[in-house]
């Protein structure tokens, strides 16, 4: 079968669901720090956790909740100290720390009213194929961070300017094209 006409476009929109999680229990002279609270965050939010002191046989000592503020896109470390007093009167020092991914916002699992149409379009080659054209030039028109293209061919200048006029807008490596011929 012959696919001249034939073009594909992936453009992958990837999210990562929310979640919470616990720190994993360090016992630190018997006694342990576990901090509670969001596993992925958005740049600029303020999230609550909650930081949580047990005794050597799992009982609930203290728990102090707090907020953070994050401005660091990547993983980012939050961490808690807290003084617990034994019952024969000795402080001991404790620590927790849990890893929080810190997503820039539009990330944060839902839908980015901004983004791009997301998609496959395939054309027939026994008929025009302008609207697949279009929607191309506007995937790649739209697109603000790459475009990543695979295709069999690309005959349309529209599609060959569109491509052209995103890599000077976004910058050297942003746009990658794989075609057969």
């Amino acid at each position: 079968m012959q696919m001249d006409k034939r073009f594909l476009i992936l453009v992958a929109v990837f999210a990562v669901l929310a979640g919470t999680s616990e720190s994993p229990a360090l016992y630190q002279g018997e006694y342990a720090l576990v901090l509670d609270g969001p596993n992925e965050v958005v740049q600029g939010s303020t999230e609550s956790f909650t930081a949580r002191a047990y005794d050597p046989q799992g009982n609930l000592v203290n728990e102090v909740t707090f907020n953070r503020t994050f401005s660091t896109l990547g993983l980012v470390d939050v961490s808690r100290q807290m003084t617990i007093t034994k019952p024969d009167g000795a402080k001991i020092e404790l620590h927790g720390t849990m890893t929080v991914l810190v997503k820039a916002p539009g990330t944060d699992g839902g839908p980015d009213p901004d983004a791009p149409p997301e998609g496959a379009y395939f054309t027939d080659p026994t008929k025009p194929s302008s609207s697949v054209k279009d929607a191309t030039v506007d995937v790649i028109a739209s697109a603000k961070s790459e475009v990543l293209v695979a295709a069999y061919t690309i005959e349309s200048q529209d599609v060959v300017d569109a491509l052209v006029s995103a890599a000077g807008r976004l910058g050297p490596g942003k746009v990658k094209v794989v075609v057969e011929e």
